[in-house]
């Protein structure tokens, strides 16, 4: 979207895509929150997802040395290895830092009622979501939503929705989804920098509220996910080929983001795939962005396939089992 002008059709078309997916990262999470509060804690899993990190982390260097050349050295090979605690994939520290501490979380979820419980989150929403968002100075302490006190909100959320559930129904949850991504585009690309270009002649602003924990992009999340939950609590559609086909590819969907977030690999994605001098129309432009994502994904997902059967060989899965038997002995 950085090689278009401000003003122009590809400016307004590739941020409007923009702000259409900022939802995907926090819907996850949320995600995780609703199904994970009646999900008994595994050591296992944790173990799992570290050795599926790490898998992607090597075979992602090894492929970038092989196309690279001198690009890789030894700093990006001890990165490979410990790819969490080098915070090489954010979402990935994050997210496996929640998995540790979900037994507490959950611990202190089922302790608290309702009414407690929902102030909570909004004590919470107002000083990392609300004020950061409109007191943007605010962010360095509250965050961008690329933390892991933004994935403890969000969790919290998701379990609330479980527990107590959301009252809107039908195709309102759509209709606010629209809404939302809605006021985040017109903020964010037309009056900001509009009103910023009025005054001082320069378009700046641009962008300013897409950041995971703006209240925009919340609540444009929640929409999104209750989309999903409705359909969820609808089994009528769940047994049909197309979700389980859905359900089936999304297992692995996982393995796109370690590939496209791959430091090394990520550098070389765009320095091969630049979309400079592809065409001058945008929907060109789109449409083979599309492809190449389509590529990496397919690719992501089948890479994800080969090492979840790897993790998941009988060997393992005794060990596995002996784990998660111990840690809950220990537990109870």
């Amino acid at each position: 979207m950085h090689t278009y002008e401000y003003g122009s059709f590809g400016y307004y078309l590739f941020w409007l895509i923009e702000s259409i997916c900022m939802v995907s990262v926090n819907a996850f999470v949320l995600i995780t929150g609703y199904y994970g509060i009646k999900s008994r804690f595994k050591l296992s899993r944790i173990i799992r997802f570290y050795l599926e990190v790490v898998f992607f982390s090597m075979v992602c260097t090894i492929i970038a040395k092989l196309f690279s050349g001198g690009a890789v050295g030894m700093k990006e090979w001890a990165y490979a290895i410990m790819p969490l605690t080098s915070r090489r994939y954010w979402f990935a520290s994050n997210y496996a830092l929640l998995l540790f501490i979900q037994p507490m979380i959950n611990l202190f979820i089922k302790n608290i009622d309702k009414k407690t419980y929902r102030r909570f989150i909004l004590i919470q929403l107002l000083l990392f979501s609300l004020i950061p968002t409109f007191l943007i100075w605010n962010r360095e302490i509250a965050g961008t939503g690329m933390d892991i006190i933004w994935f403890l909100i969000l969790y919290f959320t998701g379990a609330y929705v479980h527990h107590y559930g959301l009252s809107f129904k039908g195709n309102r949850w759509f209709l606010l989804y629209i809404l939302f991504v809605s006021l985040l585009y017109v903020f964010d690309v037309v009056i900001i920098p509009g009103l910023a270009k009025a005054v001082i002649g320069v378009p700046i602003g641009i962008g300013v509220f897409n950041y995971y924990n703006t209240i925009f992009v919340f609540l444009g999340s929640i929409c999104f996910f209750m989309m999903f939950v409705q359909t969820e609590e609808n089994r009528l559609i769940e047994n049909s080929r197309g979700m389980v086909l859905f359900t089936g590819i999304g297992t692995y969907a996982f393995g796109a983001y370690l590939i496209s977030d791959h430091r090394v690999i990520r550098n070389i994605l765009w320095e091969k795939i630049n979309i400079v001098g592809i065409s001058e129309n945008p929907i060109v432009v789109l449409l083979y962005m599309i492809s190449v994502n389509i590529v990496i994904f397919l690719i992501g997902v089948i890479l994800d396939w080969i090492i979840k059967h790897l993790i998941s060989n009988k060997s393992l899965e005794k060990i596995f089992t002996k784990i998660d038997g111990k840690m809950n002995s220990i537990i109870n």
